[in-house]
């Protein structure tokens, strides 16, 4: 015998196994979503790539292509990226040569700003735009995102004021 409370609590645990199993056999279907014809290990794995930023933007929007392919199957919600890339023709130490010295109003500071803003353009842009393109239930799937990009530093390395934040998407309202 059970009270009524016990029994609300087996519907309630049984309900929770039924769903679990209904999710656990779903198979998910994305249409004709069609996989990247080249393979991101074989840029990164090129000569040069550390200093080539048409490498880097090609390498990272084959990563944009993933996270597009995710939202719009509905596979994924949540995506993040660290890139270390420098999106620059400079070599050397970056670290110690361009980002220490940028905020000393040198040449520096204009590499900074140009590895950003390609960055910015090939990679965050392309991003927004391909998740644009993606019709959602209402709107389109960038409608329903945030994309948020920020970098490490403000206007001198390891310096958190003034860090720049660009935000995109409608953030489903």
């Amino acid at each position: 015998r059970l009270s009524s409370a016990d029994k609300q609590r087996l519907d309630d645990h049984i309900e929770r196994l039924d769903e679990l199993q209904r999710k656990l056999e779903v198979v998910v279907s994305c249409g004709d979503i069609q996989p990247p014809t080249e393979s991101s290990t074989s840029l990164w794995s090129e000569q040069g790539y550390s200093t080539n930023p048409d490498l880097n933007r090609q390498f990272w929007q084959l990563h944009n292509d993933v996270i597009a392919a995710a939202f719009s199957c509905d596979t994924c919600r949540i995506a993040t990226m660290l890139v270390g890339d420098i999106f620059s023709p400079t070599g050397g130490d970056w670290h110690q040569d361009v980002a220490h010295q940028c905020n000393q109003l040198t040449d520096k500071e204009a590499l900074m700003w140009e590895s950003y803003q390609r960055f910015f353009e090939g990679v965050f842009l392309d991003l927004a735009a391909k998740l644009d393109a993606i019709a959602d239930t209402e709107g389109t799937v960038l409608d329903n995102t945030l994309l948020q990009w920020t970098m490490e530093s403000g206007p001198s390395t390891h310096d958190p004021i003034e860090m720049p934040v660009v935000t995109a998407g409608g953030a489903g309202g």
